[in-house]
């Protein structure tokens, strides 16, 4: 599909989580990118000038305003862009924040999930007319150890062992995905060099960095289902 040229803009929490292979499908695209990172002063853009809204992932949880109070400044801008009905996509702590905006709990999980673990896709998104093209499943890369609720009137868009709830889509213009299918390999090392902490408390769900970077994991398999699922998600309204 097709899609037309578009100003993106990008919520980004941390230096080393950025937008990955997004930038490729931007650029692709011929699309704009623009950027506001929370971890420096930074401004928010109109949002009557942003095309789709990008929000990325990070180690914060959306309740932690005391110690980032920059996430209260972050909340209110999604709610009132989600409520002008923006286009927005959220990955990970994104599609955590884009819950919380939606008035859907968020809260620690019982596990953290890190690694390569089969997602499987649900049938109410796969029958969507945009999604079909979507496999029964297929492996992807998670890191998150909270969850959400899912909104009212949204559909779950689907499920892992560990986790039930792994994104939701609204109507045409909200998409959140609690999983990783922007990253390449350059920068999950990247993600991996500023958390060893976190990957050397292990669980049950949770991999060593070097099972997450084997040569054999599927970051561009993974990169490909994205850049479809954005191209049917911007293309124009059905």
């Amino acid at each position: 599909m097709e899609t037309d040229t578009m100003n993106l803009h990008v919520f980004q929490h941390v230096p080393y989580e950025g937008p990955a292979a997004l930038q490729e499908w931007a650029d692709l695209n011929k699309h704009s990118v623009s950027i506001s990172n929370f971890y420096e002063k930074t401004t928010l853009p109109n949002p009557q000038q942003v095309g789709l809204l990008i929000v990325l992932g990070g180690p914060m949880g959306v309740y932690e305003e005391g110690r980032y109070p920059w996430l209260k400044k972050e909340k209110a801008y999604l709610k009132n862009y989600i409520e002008r009905g923006g286009k927005i996509l959220g990955i990970c702590l994104g599609a955590q924040l884009i819950a919380k905006a939606m008035g859907a709990e968020v809260y620690p999980h019982t596990q953290k999930e890190i690694g390569w673990y089969p997602v499987e896709w649900s049938p109410e998104l796969r029958e969507h007319s945009r999604y079909g093209f979507l496999p029964d499943k297929q492996p992807v890369l998670h890191w998150h150890g909270d969850t959400f609720d899912i909104p009212e009137r949204a559909i779950n868009i689907g499920q892992s062992t560990a986790c039930k709830r792994q994104g939701f889509l609204m109507r045409d213009n909200i998409l959140a995905l609690q999983f990783h299918l922007e990253m390449t390999r350059k920068s999950l090392q990247m993600l991996a060099e500023n958390s060893e902490d976190e990957l050397a408390k292990g669980g049950k769900f949770v991999q060593t960095s070097s099972e997450l970077l084997d040569r054999d994991h599927p970051f561009r398999q993974c990169n490909q289902t994205l850049f479809t699922l954005l191209d049917n998600f911007v293309g124009e309204s059905q």
